[in-house]
C-alpha cells in the first residue's frame, strides 16, 4: 500500500474479513487531508476512500468496527461512522457526532487539541476520551448516552471497560473509575504529574495510559504528559475496592515506556510486558521489573503486539528498522527489516 509522499500512519491498521482499514495523512507536515482508505488485504487494490478535514493534531486516535460499519475518531472533533461497503455517492452514507472544541470545566496539564480519542467497545456502546476533557459513551447511532467531566483533556488513548466500570486516563495525570451504566464518578486517583514552569506561571502536568486487566488488577503506563518531550515515565497498578482505587506497586524503574502495555498471565508469568529504553521489558503483579533484552539504542514508538498467547512483535520507528518477532523470554525468533520509503 502506498500513501503518497510525507504521509503516514500514526493509529492502529484495522482488518475484518478480506479488508484492512488505514488512515493516513493530516497532521503538521503531511501534504494531503486525512483520508480513510479501504484495501483488499491480500491484493492490495484500493477499494474506496473517504477524506476528511484534517485539523491541529495528528491522526492518532484509532477507531472500531462494529456492526457492519467503521467508527473513526478524527483530530477535527468530529467521530464518523461509515459502511464498511464504504461512504456512498458524494459520501452520503456517512454519519457523525460532533465534540465541543470548547471546556466547560477547569483542567490542568497538557491543552492537545484532537477532537475524540481511541474507541472501545463493549454490550453495544462506544466508550472514548474527548480534549473537551470529558468520557463519552454513546450507542452505534452516535446518540449520548453519558459523558462525564475530568479534570485534563482526553488525548488518543482508548478507555478500558472491566465488570460494570469504565476506567480512564487523562492529560492531568489521574485514573478515573467511572459506572458503565450512568456515567457516575466511583473514585478517581493522582498517579503522577510534575509541576513545570511556564509564560503563565507554573503548570502541573501528566498522563495516564490506557489500562490493561491482570488477574482484576490494573495495570497502566504513566508520564508527565510532555508528548515528544517526555522525560519521565512508569507503571503503575491500582485495584478497585469498596474503598475506592487503591495502589498495588509503581515501577518507577522502568522510565518512559509503551503507551500500551500488553498482559500475560499463563504458567509462568502472571503481569506485563513493555518496551523501554532499556529494551524488551516484564513487570510482576508485585512490581518486580525484569528486563528481558536490549535493542542498542533502537527506539520504539508502537506498543509490543502478542499473538497467539507466546510470540511478541515489536518494530522500529525509524525507516528501514527492524521488525522482531521473539518469544516470551525475549529470545529472538525472527528479524526482518522494513522498507525505508
Amino acid at each position: 500500500y502506498h500513501y503518497g509522499s510525507s504521509n503516514f500512519v500514526c493509529s492502529t491498521i484495522l482488518v475484518e474479513g478480506p479488508h484492512a482499514y488505514v488512515v493516513d495523512g493530516g497532521g503538521h507536515s503531511a501534504k494531503s487531508d486525512p483520508t480513510l482508505y479501504c484495501y483488499d488485504r491480500f491484493t492490495g487494490e484500493e477499494l474506496w476512500s473517504f477524506k476528511y478535514e484534517r485539523s491541529a493534531g495528528y491522526e492518532t486516535a484509532t477507531g472500531a468496527i462494529v456492526g457492519g460499519h467503521i467508527y473513526i475518531p478524527a483530530s477535527n472533533y468530529t467521530l464518523y461512522k461509515i459502511p464498511l461497503t464504504g461512504p456512498g455517492e458524494g459520501y452520503c452514507e456517512v454519519e457523525s457526532l460532533e465534540i465541543p472544541r470548547t471546556i466547560d470545566h477547569d483542567v490542568i496539564g497538557t491543552l492537545r487539541s484532537t477532537g475524540p480519542a481511541s474507541v472501545t467497545y463493549d454490550s453495544g456502546t462506544l466508550y472514548f476520551v474527548a480534549a473537551d476533557a470529558y468520557t463519552y459513551c454513546v450507542d452505534l447511532d452516535l446518540d449520548v448516552i453519558w459523558k462525564s467531566p475530568m479534570g485534563g483533556r482526553g488525548y488518543y488513548m482508548s478507555p478500558t471497560v472491566h465488570d460494570g466500570v469504565v476506567y480512564a486516563g487523562a492529560l492531568d495525570g489521574c485514573l478515573y473509575a467511572f459506572d458503565q451504566c450512568t456515567g457516575e464518578l466511583i473514585d478517581s486517583v493522582k498517579v503522577f504529574t510534575i509541576t513545570k514552569e511556564t509564560s503563565v506561571g507554573v503548570r502541573e502536568y501528566g498522563s495516564v495510559l490506557s489500562p490493561v486487566i491482570v488477574d482484576d488488577i490494573l495495570v497502566m503506563s504513566y508520564s508527565d504528559g510532555q508528548g515528544m518531550d517526555t522525560m519521565e515515565g512508569g507503571v503503575a497498578a491500582y485495584r478497585l475496592t469498596s474503598s475506592g482505587l487503591e495502589q498495588v506497586f509503581d515501577c518507577t524503574g522502568v522510565g518512559v515506556n509503551s503507551n500500551y502495555l500488553v498482559p500475560v498471565d499463563n504458567d509462568g508469568f502472571t503481569g506485563v510486558y513493555t518496551l523501554s529504553y532499556d529494551g524488551l521489558v516484564r513487570i510482576s503483579l508485585d512490581g518486580s521489573m525484569e528486563v528481558l533484552r536490549g535493542f542498542n539504542g533502537d527506539a520504539f514508538k508502537a506498543p509490543l503486539t502478542l499473538v497467539n498467547g507466546d510470540t511478541l512483535f515489536a518494530v522500529e520507528y525509524e525507516a528501514g528498522g527492524d521488525l522482531y518477532m521473539m518469544d516470551l523470554e525475549g529470545k529472538i525468533l525472527g528479524q526482518v527489516k522494513h522498507p525505508e520509503e
